[in-house]
C-alpha cells in the first residue's frame, strides 16, 4: 500500500510566488505588471487615477454615512474616530491626485498650486 503525500500548497519560492491565472484578480495583477512593462508612465497615471476615484468614494460614503446617523458633534465636526479615517483617505487621494497631474503634464510652473488648494480645502485648524 502506497501513501499518497500531498501536493505542498506553495509550489515555487516564497518571494516569487505564482498566481493562479484564472481569477479576475491575477488577470488583473497580470494586466497592470504588463503595463508597467510596456508602458510604465501610462500604467502609472491609470493606476493613479484609480486610487484617487476610489478614495473620493470612500471620502464621500465616510462624510455621508456620518451626515445621515448623526455622527457630527455639535459644534459640526466629524467624530474623531471618524475624521481620522477619513483623513487617510484625503491624505491618500491629496497624493495620488498630485502625482497623477504630474505624470500628465498638468502640474504648474511653481509646483505649489495644486498643494495650495488642496491645503485649503482640507485644513482642519479653523475652528
Amino acid at each position: 500500500m502506497t501513501v499518497k503525500r500531498p501536493k505542498p500548497a506553495l509550489t515555487h519560492a516564497p518571494d516569487h510566488p505564482k498566481l493562479d491565472g484564472r481569477t479576475r484578480q491575477a488577470k488583473r495583477i497580470q494586466a497592470i505588471k504588463q503595463g508597467l512593462i510596456d508602458n510604465p508612465k501610462a500604467a502609472g497615471r491609470a493606476i493613479l487615477r484609480d486610487i484617487v476615484s476610489r478614495n473620493t468614494t470612500i471620502e464621500q460614503e465616510i462624510f455621508t454615512l456620518a451626515l445621515n446617523q448623526g455622527l457630527l458633534t455639535d459644534s459640526g465636526k466629524l467624530n474623531p474616530l471618524i475624521q481620522k479615517d477619513l483623513l487617510k483617505y484625503q491624505s491618500a487621494g491629496k497624493t495620488a491626485l498630485i502625482e497623477y497631474l504630474k505624470l500628465s503634464g498638468k502640474d504648474t510652473p511653481d509646483g505649489n498650486d495644486f498643494a495650495d488648494i488642496f491645503d485649503s480645502v482640507f485644513d482642519d485648524t479653523e475652528n
